[in-house]
């Protein structure tokens, strides 16, 4: 993913907290985060720092999809991945709205997703998948 990325456009967060108001602080396992010069040494990414989020699930598909992905959602996130590894599997979520994303996209081995948000980022299941 960061090799995909030029200089100063996103930074790659991975496994860091992000402020989703007074009691939300989810750590996503990889996020895209604005460009920031101080690299958020200074505050944790808000919302508005978020270009999108992944989650890489295994056992925790069900609280990934149930809790992860509706916080995300309910915060104006616009895109979410979920990588399904036991159902070998990318899921890009994005519209949210009303605390749900209004558009999923699934595809298995041998696709590739597009970012809606990052501008030339594709995201290939079987790279991710190994």
């Amino acid at each position: 993913m960061r090799s995909q990325l030029p200089p100063q456009v996103a930074i790659v967060s991975i496994q860091n907290p992000l402020g989703l108001g007074d009691y939300n602080e989810p750590q996503p396992d990889v996020a895209l985060l604005r460009f920031r010069p101080d690299n958020y040494a200074s505050a944790h990414p808000t919302p508005e720092d978020v270009l999108l989020v992944l989650e890489v699930a295994d056992s925790s598909l069900a609280h990934d999809r149930r809790t992860k992905l509706p916080l995300y959602a309910a915060a104006g996130i616009p895109e979410s991945w979920l990588l399904d590894l036991e159902g070998e599997a990318l899921e890009r979520h994005t519209e949210p709205s009303g605390g749900r994303y209004g558009v999923v996209v699934r595809v298995g081995r041998g696709k590739e997703l597009e970012s809606t948000t990052v501008e030339g980022l594709v995201l290939r299941v079987d790279e991710l998948l190994g």
